[in-house]
């Protein structure tokens, strides 16, 4: 495993660690999975693919540690499953899938609007490319 996503991994153990309850450092701990619906492009596109369309799957988890009232600092550690339907064709017979599995760690800041109806998130994601499977 990459050095950078054990060292995420460790700090992100320690937070929970030390702050079970949310007694004073972490004021939310967000758990969450989705389904995201896409296709893949590559840089050098080969005629006879047609790479469609396909359904993957994202999950992970983020950490809410308050700055100041309305502004937090929101870190994660989230798994994605990213696929291509691709159907070949001009005289090549068949289909396969192709599915690329990252690993990325969202560096968030998180300002609220109004009294905890909104917030905005903005900041990088870093991904760590895991396997590919056909």
């Amino acid at each position: 495993m990459h050095s950078m996503v054990k060292v995420f991994l460790v700090v992100m153990v320690l937070l929970v660690a030390v702050d079970p309850a949310g007694a004073g450092v972490l004021s939310e701990v967000e758990v969450g999975a989705g389904l995201n619906y896409g296709y893949l492009c590559y840089d050098d596109p080969i005629d006879v693919w047609d790479p469609g369309w396909a359904l993957g799957f994202t999950g992970g988890v983020h950490f809410e540690i308050p700055l100041s009232e309305q502004i937090s600092f929101v870190p994660g550690l989230r798994f994605s499953s990213l696929k291509n339907n691709v159907e070949l064709g001009e005289g090549y017979e068949g289909e396969f899938n192709v599915n690329h599995k990252y690993i990325s760690i969202p560096i968030l800041m998180r300002a609220e609007i109004g009294e905890n109806m909104f917030f905005i998130d903005a900041g990088p994601e870093f991904s760590l490319f895991i396997s590919s499977d056909l």
